[in-house]
């Protein structure tokens, strides 16, 4: 396990360690076979790096468009809600009756 790690060491040495690099190709020195044993592991690493990008990215996707969804239906809400709110409810329409004043006098 240490030599391959040395071995990815040393060709990050001669590839560069910067994350964006705008060099079109690479020479690779070293032993073959150093290269050779490194190369694979590399490209399984990367595979399952774009793998787990991938899957973040569906994750984030699927998020964002629950939070549409989820702002879509609290705006709707709160359109209801305030024009309920703004309709005159049955109570405060109806006149008031006169069932109260009529028992008061037929009492008296």
């Amino acid at each position: 396990m240490g030599e391959r790690f040395n071995d990815c060491l040393a060709l990050l040495d001669v590839l560069g360690w910067e994350a964006e690099d705008e060099r079109e190709s690479f020479e690779l020195t070293g032993p073959a076979q150093q290269i050779a044993r490194v190369l694979p592991q590399l490209q399984h690493r990367a595979a399952g790096s774009l793998t787990t990008d991938i899957l973040e990215h569906q994750f984030n996707q699927r998020g964002m468009e629950r939070t549409a969804l989820a702002s879509a239906v609290f705006s709707r809400l709160a359109r209801e809600v305030e024009a309920a709110a703004a309709e005159p409810t049955a109570e405060a329409q109806a006149p008031e009756s006169s069932a109260g004043s009529g028992s008061r006098s037929s009492g008296a």
